[in-house]
Order: structure tokens, then sequence, then C-alpha cells
């Protein structure tokens, strides 16, 4: 078994039985809060007001004929999303960002595609956005 890396209880992994992984990579993206202030006579001017928050987006396939329980998987995502569960984002055995960082689920998007005779959805196309969680320090 190749792990790839985890999001909480999310292996993403590959293996002879068993393939959950995030499909075509991820993204990560960062940013600057700017500010602009306006100047009589004369350009605006440009403050920077400090970070902006980081995020993560990924797609995922979750396919039966892999070995996982699409509707399982998806339900575990959704409510983690819901309880705004935050976890730590680990790809190649290093966590993302500074240690002690969090992600929460910001956006879940899950479109069924395949169904078996009984109705259970055999695929599930997953796009994911996770959003960087620092806690109010005590």
């Amino acid at each position: 078994m190749s792990v790839i890396g985890s999001y909480g209880k999310i292996v993403f992994q590959i293996s002879d039985k068993t393939a959950q992984t995030f499909e075509g990579g991820f993204s990560h993206e960062t940013g600057a809060r700017l500010e602009t202030q306006d100047i009589i006579n004369d350009e605006p001017r440009v403050v920077f007001r400090g970070p902006d928050i980081e995020s993560i987006s990924f797609q995922m396939i979750l396919l039966h004929e892999l070995g996982v329980d699409p509707r399982t998987e998806y339900e575990n995502l959704r409510t983690t999303c819901r309880n705004g569960e935050a976890s730590s984002f680990v790809i190649g055995g290093q966590a993302m960002g500074e240690p002690g960082i969090l992600w929460l689920i910001e956006k879940l998007s899950g479109k069924f595609q395949r169904f078996g005779p009984n109705g259970k959805p055999l695929q599930i196309d997953v796009d994911i956005t996770l959003k960087r969680y620092k806690p109010w320090s005590k």
C-alpha cells in the first residue's frame, strides 16, 4: 500500500485492492489583504493589511470498483464539513502550513455519476475546498 497523504480520517492511498486519492493533484492558494487608500491630487496608495486566508482545493473520484464505498465516504466528508471538524492536511508525511495549522472543509460538492441495480452509488465525483483554520487565542 502506498500512502500519499491524509485529511483527518481520510487517507489518500493506492494499493492493489483499493485506490482513494485526489484526482489531478491539488491547488494551494495564498494571498494578501490589501487596501487602496485614495489620496487627493495624487494616485491612490496600497496598504498591506496582512495575510489572507489560505485555501486548498482538489477533486476525488470515489469508485466502488476500487474498493471504496462511495456513499459512506461522501457522507463522512459531508459530516466533517457540517460539523466544522478541523484536521491537518498531510502530503508526503508533511503537514501543509506551519506546525499545528488545521484545515476546515469550506465547500463540498458531489456529483453522483453511476448507480448499481439497487440504486447504490458506484461513483461519486467530489470537489473539496479547504480553508486554513486558526482558532482564536485564549
